[in-house]
């Protein structure tokens, strides 16, 4: 139903559950989709899915802080980019919902994504993948906390074009052993080439792809790196 006039709203008039066998929707582009309207699909129709794309679309997230609808515990995709009426804190409303087995995880184009995760207890154990491709008004600390809710299982952490400072983010990923096999930072104006070979020294024990084109980094501080690592792919083009 992508880019529909679907709203949702209509699906709260439903009294049991229908198409039991559905596992993915995609209701990109549907700008009419309310969050009420929403809550009230996933409540029908959502218990079974694994891929679930909501990107560009207008929902808040307001809704899910009070709604204790059982949701679907086996959601391995959520697209939430260019969500861009997002409210700050949002995203931290959504997550926990659908936290478990999640695997991938877009959030590109959304403001202030870590804001509301700090003091909670609820994690993403299961993700593999995270895009946070143009994500704005990313403060370190909200970095941290978003680092916080992720776990050893993530291989692919992509921050193309996201302005965030990476003071402390090595410690913090090492803290909860969040060690990635390609890290994007890609125009990225903020990374500074102490951040990279510190993340190297703490972090790089996996990582095989390092993305660090459109940077200011020069290549200083380098020199003291563990040459074992097992780095195949660097791409430092416009740097």
């Amino acid at each position: 139903v992508l880019e529909s006039s679907i709203t949702g709203e209509g699906f709260s008039e439903l009294s049991s559950p229908h198409t039991p066998h559905l596992v993915e929707l995609c209701l990109n582009g549907c700008f009419d989709l309310t969050d009420d309207g929403l809550m009230a699909m996933l409540s029908i129709i959502g218990r079974n899915l694994t891929f679930l794309d909501l990107s560009d679309t207008d929902i808040t997230g307001r809704t899910f802080c009070s709604n204790k609808l059982s949701l679907s515990s086996s959601l391995y995709t959520l697209d939430l980019g260019e969500c861009c009426e997002l409210e700050a804190g949002g995203l931290s409303l959504i997550l926990p919902h659908f936290s478990a087995k999640l695997k991938h995880l877009n959030i590109s184009y959304i403001s202030n994504v870590g804001k509301g995760f700090s003091n909670t207890s609820w994690r993403l154990p299961e993700l593999e993948s995270i895009c946070m491709h143009f994500c704005s008004d990313v403060t370190n600390k909200e970095l941290l906390a978003l680092v916080s809710k992720l776990g050893p299982k993530l291989r692919h952490f992509d921050m193309q074009e996201a302005e965030v400072s990476l003071e402390n983010f090595p410690e913090q990923c090492l803290k909860f052993l969040v060690m990635p096999e390609a890290l994007d930072l890609s125009f990225n104006h903020d990374v500074q080439d102490s951040d990279i070979s510190v993340f190297l020294d703490k972090c790089g024990a996996r990582l095989k792809v390092l993305t660090l084109s459109g940077t200011q980094i020069r290549g200083e501080s380098w020199s003291g790196i563990d040459s074992s690592l097992m780095l195949a792919d660097l791409n430092l083009s416009s740097c």
